[in-house]
């Protein structure tokens, strides 16, 4: 097994599909890094040598590609600018629900039922700036101006 960017890939798997288990590495970007270390794709990973993963790994920092742990932070980034913003999208993130126009009368219920967004939905609501919660929209519903006027 070798590890390389935090993550194992088999000796015995094809680069061109070893690659491809590094998140925001996919065929595309795999077939330009074999092309520009100059192996072929369809090399076993266990017969790179170190000089090739060094010169994979430079290919990737002047390319500019964010990959891994860089990747999830800048998809996570993204969500909370959407959330700050008060956009709908953001605000379909936060509550586990569908944001690109997929129906939720079924599809979407298994997200809620799964019942893993409870605390965290209160966090990014509170983040993104003050969307009213459930129990501040029962509170305002009922014409009180405080919870302690209830």
């Amino acid at each position: 097994m070798v590890r390389w960017l935090n993550t194992f890939i088999e000796d015995a798997k094809v680069v061109e599909r070893g690659l491809i288990q590094i998140l925001g590495i996919g065929p595309a970007r795999t077939k330009t890094l074999c092309r520009a270390v100059g192996i072929a794709p369809t090399t076993k990973v266990g017969d790179l040598r170190p000089w090739h993963w060094d010169q994979m790994a430079k290919e990737i920092h002047t390319r500019g590609w964010n990959i891994q742990e860089e990747l999830k932070k800048e998809v996570y980034d993204n969500i909370v600018r959407l959330q700050r913003m008060k956009h709908r999208r953001g605000y379909r993130h936060a509550l586990a629900l569908p944001t690109r126009g997929q129906r939720t009368r079924w599809h979407g219920n298994q997200a809620r039922r799964a019942g893993n967004r409870g605390e965290k939905m209160d966090m990014h609501l509170a983040r993104a700036g003050g969307y009213k919660t459930k129990q501040n929209w029962q509170i305002n519903r009922k014409g009180a101006e405080y919870p302690s006027q209830l």
